[in-house]
């Protein structure tokens, strides 16, 4: 959303970095749309989180390579970032993410939305 992406400059100048509204536009001409959420699409958060969410997003971007994964996470290893929590017998427990099973919110890197 342009939102986000106006946070999204202002937090890049805090770091020191200078981001601009034209490198959002160069970027956007090759990273594939992989989630349609509003406003891109009709699905809101909640349905993206249904749909797996952040790690379901960082799978498919996994797989079309268009991630570093030589860059440490804040915490955590790269693949903890890409797993979702569920219960087993009341314990809190961590499973790998497999993707989306909604390929209505979230595409294939394969059957991208847009690119």
């Amino acid at each position: 959303s342009t939102n986000h992406t106006i946070h999204m400059i202002a937090v890049a100048r805090a770091a020191g970095i200078l981001l601009t509204w034209q490198d959002i536009s160069d970027l956007s001409d090759v990273v594939p749309l992989l989630a349609r959420v509003y406003p891109n699409g009709p699905a809101d958060m909640n349905a993206f989180q249904d749909a797996g969410g952040v790690p379901a997003l960082l799978h498919r971007l996994n797989e079309s390579e268009l991630l570093h994964r030589d860059v440490k996470p804040v915490f955590g290893k790269f693949e903890d970032q890409m797993t979702l929590p569920s219960l087993v017998d009341g314990q809190l427990t961590w499973t790998p993410c497999q993707g989306s099973q909604d390929g209505d919110v979230i595409a294939k890197p394969d059957a991208t939305f847009q690119n």
